[in-house]
């Protein structure tokens, strides 16, 4: 009885930890975290980062979008044998996104939107994520939330 009750708890600690392990998700050690209305895709703050929690059709629309980016941008980047001379596209491995605090400049809230301000250009930024309808994350979520997220940012940088 003792071996199956240990056994039992083998099992349900395996399967815990392989389920941690495959949400990738951010969990909030302080901050703030909100989830967008539809998709669900959560954008959080904490006092290291800014990070966004992406659904897998999400992290596929936007790895298509980047490689239809790379093969318009770098066809000219051929050299006379038909060889690629540049470096491989830039895909998401993971369902999040985090650019840390220091950064980010500024995170402003205008006509409802979300902006973000860089200090320089992540290659791959938040406001360039799109769901798998085609539009982009950041418009999915409620104006008072995103005030939300801008006030902790603004307390983070005093």
């Amino acid at each position: 009885m003792a071996l199956l009750n240990s056994l039992i708890i083998l099992i349900i600690t395996f399967f815990s930890t392989l389920n941690a392990i495959s949400a990738q998700t951010v969990q909030p050690k302080d901050g703030v975290l909100i989830k967008s209305m539809i998709n669900d895709v959560e954008l959080g703050i904490n006092s290291e980062s800014v990070y966004l929690n992406l659904n897998l059709a999400s992290v596929n629309q936007t790895n298509e979008e980047l490689q239809e980016q790379y093969e318009r941008e770098y066809q000219q980047f051929i050299d006379s044998k038909g060889r690629m001379i540049i470096s491989e596209p830039v895909f998401l491995r993971s369902t999040t996104i985090s650019v840390p605090l220091e950064d980010i400049r500024a995170i402003s809230i205008q006509n409802g939107k979300i902006q973000f301000e860089y200090y320089s250009s992540p290659a791959l930024k938040f406001e360039d994520v799109k769901d798998q309808d085609g539009r982009f994350i950041l418009d999915n979520f409620v104006e008072e939330d995103l005030l939300k997220l801008s006030l902790c940012f603004q307390s983070y940088n005093k």
